[in-house]
């Protein structure tokens, strides 16, 4: 838009004041002039095309020697409705990339809005890396028309210094509006009796070389103008040199501070791990070092004659679905209870021999047959399947306690997450180039991990400490999750655009990962178990025993077999333990009588075969039918040829509302 105002005007006033009368006079002049000063749809333009599009985007932007620019976009919309319908969103970046790939950020102040020639109420929101600008009433709905807005805003910091000259390399339009655009043109005003050295313009996608525009110059101005119509997301950028030491230049930054700026990701990324480092190895050595694990010996029974389920307890940690599978085994090879499999339907069948149970085997036993009739496997018994899971599961943590023997350290697993939070906020103060929206989502997600553990760790064993878990794992932990997905996917996006932030955070959450699993340490008791664990796993999975140095190793037999196979399902190597007595039970010809199926019995493959499906069937029918059907000096150069479309400072796009 060319200034009202006499050029003698300009050099007498300052630049500011010389701004704040341009912009009350050009309001008043287009109230008592423009036939839609109260803010109705300008139709005086016939138009038989009723599809939403920007007619016209101009921009003039004028540079002050400060380096300070002021931008007056002139863009004339037709709605009509349907995305149109209370008035448009400008969106504006506000950070730029310089020549090394570093986003820097850019003050973007708004000085007014003006559509139809009134001032239209706006307001702003900081949307990642843009500035949105909401223009109109959302109490109002337009009528459809065309519609002419004018927003007028400042930014300092975007005229790009170099040897030989200076440079205004701009982003006109943005690449990101949703609308085609069929004519959209700019002028740059540069200072008094400054002239234009270089000049070029880009058109197309983000990225194009293509030049479909052309330009022309008027003393200290030069003009560019579109050949076409920009079809969505497409869009112009321009670029204008002029001589240097125009502008004042900022002074030359020292060696230490040019040092800083290309290095200041890579130094704070380095120190804030270091930070996490220190911390990770001095708690890993004072609380997560395991313990001198003790000889390995083989031993071809159980340690202390524990049962299968308490054998699959202490091995994994947790009482999981193979320690009940492993425990039903267990009770039928005891004749307590009788598996049969017909038309691939296991059914489980009372006995009435509890004498010779384990007291979780029993409390099992109870609760599957309070009435001792015979039980199908199915997910129509899933509450009876869910309440003796519950059951094994209590029975097994009051006898015996995992802390005996195996250190979480939750306490150190959440002052890691702490730390984590702290780590980034304390890289954000040092770079300041990650947005609000990205510190909330990589912080919250640690937050709530930690008091999610604070929560776990705090209470006991009972089933009302189970409920105030519950409620800890759905406040802190659910949320934690969905956040941390959403804060890896902007991990992703900046490895795209910044590759040194990325690898950073990426790094940071892998380390600390890393930490949650060695923070975790058997106690001397733990470890002892582990060993005469693994001494017991390594019989059952040796084929040649020989090997093993036993004095006197149990003979091969059917009920050998049979005793250990439960031992077998619930350290993971039942498939090894079939392999040593298939010659002996085909041998034999054994049919294990707590075991009926409506196919011939085979030897081959059945411990395996078997200790699939049925584990299988067990977890399946614990699953309830119902719930499961749901689902600046270092800114690149466009003058001279080099640029793109979308390079340079500004750009955004925009869209309705």
């Amino acid at each position: 838009m060319p200034s009202i105002l006499p050029k003698k005007k300009f050099r007498k006033f300052p630049f500011s004041i010389y701004f704040f009368m341009k912009k009350y006079l050009v309001g008043v002049l287009i109230f008592f002039l423009c036939p839609a000063a109260y803010g109705q749809p300008d139709n005086t333009v016939e138009t038989t095309n009723h599809t939403e599009r920007v007619i016209n985007f101009h921009a003039d932007i004028i540079i002050d020697t400060t380096g300070m620019i002021r931008v007056t976009e002139s863009i004339r919309v037709f709605a009509n409705g349907y995305d149109i319908q209370r008035g448009i969103v400008r969106s504006i970046p506000v950070y730029r990339t310089d020549k090394f790939g570093i986003k820097k950020k850019m003050k973007i102040d708004v000085i007014s809005v003006i559509c139809n020639g009134r001032y239209e109420k706006y307001k702003t929101k900081n949307a990642g890396r843009d500035k949105e600008i909401y223009i109109g009433n959302p109490d109002v709905y337009l009528e459809p028309g065309i519609y002419n807005y004018i927003i007028i805003y400042e930014s300092a910091g975007q005229i790009g210094f170099f040897d030989d000259y200076d440079e205004l390399y701009w982003n006109v339009t943005g690449n990101d509006w949703v609308f085609p655009i069929e004519r959209a043109s700019a002028c740059i005003t540069l200072p008094e009796n400054v002239k234009c050295m270089e000049k070029s313009c880009y058109t197309g996608l983000h990225g194009s070389t293509e030049m479909l525009c052309s330009s022309y110059e008027e003393e200290n101005k030069v003009c560019f103008v579109t050949e076409h119509w920009l079809a969505a997301r497409e869009g112009l950028t321009v670029a204008a040199s002029f001589p240097r030491d125009i502008i004042k230049r900022p002074p030359p930054p020292t060696p230490f501070e040019l040092f800083w700026g290309k290095y200041k990701y890579h130094i704070s990324a380095l120190i804030c791990l270091l930070i996490f480092g220190i911390f990770f190895y001095s708690t890993w050595l004072r609380v997560g070092k395991d313990p001198e694990k003790p000889v390995v010996i083989p031993a071809f029974n159980p340690p202390d004659g524990r049962s299968p389920a308490v054998t699959r307890y202490l091995y994994k940690r947790r009482c999981d679905n193979k320690a009940f599978t492993a425990t039903l085994v267990g009770m039928a090879v005891k004749k307590a209870i009788r598996i049969s499999n017909v038309a691939k339907q296991y059914t489980l069948e009372p006995i009435e021999r509890k004498e010779n149970l384990s007291g979780e085997e029993k409390r099992i036993y109870d609760t599957l047959f309070p009435d001792n009739k015979s039980l199908t496997v199915t997910d129509k018994n899933h509450k009876i399947f869910t309440t003796a899971m519950i059951n094994l599961t209590e029975s097994l943590q009051s006898s015996w306690n995992l802390k005996n023997y195996f250190l979480k350290n939750l306490k150190y697993v959440a002052s890691g997450a702490v730390l984590i939070l702290g780590l980034i906020i304390l890289y954000v103060v040092i770079v300041g180039d990650i947005t609000s929206e990205a510190i909330v989502l990589f912080t919250v997600p640690f937050i709530g991990l930690a008091f999610m553990l604070l929560t776990l760790n705090k209470f006991g064993n009972s089933c009302l400490s189970y409920i105030f878990k519950f409620i800890g794992f759905a406040v802190f932990g659910i949320p934690s999750l969905l956040m941390s997905a959403a804060a890896f996917m902007i991990v992703l996006v900046m490895l795209k655009d910044s590759w040194v932030i990325g690898t950073y955070v990426f790094t940071l959450f892998v380390c600390y990962g890393i930490y949650v699993y060695l923070i975790q340490a058997p106690t001397k008791l733990g470890a002892q178990t582990a060993s005469e664990l693994e001494g017991f796993k390594m019989y059952l999975k040796t084929a040649e025993e020989h090997r093993l140095n036993f004095l006197t190793p149990p003979e091969h037999s059917p009920e050998l077999f049979e005793k250990l196979l439960p031992y077998a399902i619930a350290l993971d190597v039942e498939n090894e333990w079939e392999k040593k007595f298939t010659d002996l039970l085909k041998q034999f010809n054994y049919n294990p009588d707590w075991y009926d199926s409506d196919t011939p019995f085979a030897a081959t493959n059945f411990p395996s075969t078997f200790a699939r499906t049925f584990n299988s069937s067990v977890s399946s029918a614990r699953i309830n039918p119902a719930s499961s059907s749901s689902s600046g000096g270092s800114w690149s150069s466009g003058s001279s040829g080099g640029g793109h479309s979308g390079g340079g400072g500004g750009g955004g796009g925009g869209r309705g509302w």
